[in-house]
């Protein structure tokens, strides 16, 4: 129980860094009058997928996470039916060493 209220204390640190970064860019924004971005963030608009990171717009499309998404459940369907083969080479050698 103390690791997950540990974990969850870390994480509200890290999200008020993130908060106080993005407040400060913005303050420093407003008092320079040069447009500046967050440090960290994102925004959704016309199905699409604006992430910030560090200053830098990354520009995402459905079609990409979609995408993105497929592979990934390709990789961990084939790491699962790697997983299952191992599972079943080590089940072959104890049937062999201990059950016979």
């Amino acid at each position: 129980m103390s690791k997950i209220i540990s974990s969850l204390l870390i994480m509200a640190v890290i999200i008020l860094v993130i908060l106080g970064l993005n407040t400060s860019s913005q303050g420093i924004s407003s008092l320079t009058a040069e447009e500046r971005k967050p440090v960290i963030g994102w925004q959704i608009e016309n199905q699409q997928v604006n992430v910030f990171a560090l200053g830098q717009e990354y520009r995402i499309s459905s079609q990409d996470i979609s995408q993105a998404g497929e592979g990934a459940w390709h990789a961990a369907r084939q790491q699962c039916s790697i997983f299952v083969n191992y599972l079943k080479k080590i089940w072959t050698i104890f049937n062999v060493l201990f059950l016979k």
